[in-house]
C-alpha cells in the first residue's frame, strides 16, 4: 500500500480505539499513531521514511523484519512501563500499516523469519488500494464531524 492509505487508515484506527478506550492526550495519540502507520516502511527505499534513512533500506529487506509483529511487540513492551498510552499508540498505529500490506498481493511475513505469507488481494497502487483509501478517508472525515 501507498504512504497516503497507510496515514488515512492509521487514523482510522486510531479514531477507533479513542471510541473504547480513554486516552489522555487524544490528539498525540492519533499523531503517534499516524507516524507508527508509516515507519516500518523505513525499509524501502523509495518511501517517505526510506528517503530520510537509505543505509536502513539497504540493510533491512522490504517486507522483512519490519514487516513483521516482533517489531511493534518489542516496541510496544518497551515503552510500556513508561506509558500505556504510547505504547498503544505504537502498537495500533504500527499494526494498522501491517494489517494494510496484508491485504497486497505481495503480502508480509508476519511472523518472519517463517516462511508463513499473509496475503490479499490488492495491488499496491491499484483500483482496490484506491477505493480503500477514499473509502477509509470519508470515515476519517465522518468521524472527525
Amino acid at each position: 500500500m501507498n504512504y497516503k492509505t497507510h496515514l488515512a487508515f492509521g487514523i482510522f484506527v486510531s479514531l477507533l480505539v479513542l471510541k473504547v478506550i480513554h486516552i489522555e492526550n487524544q490528539i498525540l495519540f492519533v499523531i503517534i499513531c499516524a507516524f507508527f502507520a508509516l515507519l516500518p516502511d523505513i525499509d524501502q527505499s523509495r518511501s517517505k521514511f526510506g528517503r530520510q534513512f537509505r543505509p536502513l533500506s539497504f540493510v533491512l529487506k522490504h517486507r522483512g523484519l519490519m514487516h513483521s509483529i516482533w517489531v511493534p511487540l518489542i516496541l510496544t513492551f518497551a515503552v510500556y512501563p513508561l506509558s500505556f498510552d504510547l505504547s498503544l499508540a505504537i502498537f495500533v498505529g504500527y499494526f494498522s500499516h501491517l494489517f494494510t500490506d496484508s491485504l497486497t498481493k505481495k503480502g508480509i511475513k508476519f511472523v518472519w523469519p517463517l516462511g508463513w505469507k499473509i496475503r490479499g488481494f490488492a495491488t499496491t497502487g491499484g483500483k482496490m488500494e484506491k477505493v480503500f483509501f477514499v473509502v477509509t478517508s470519508l470515515m476519517v472525515i465522518w468521524m472527525l464531524l
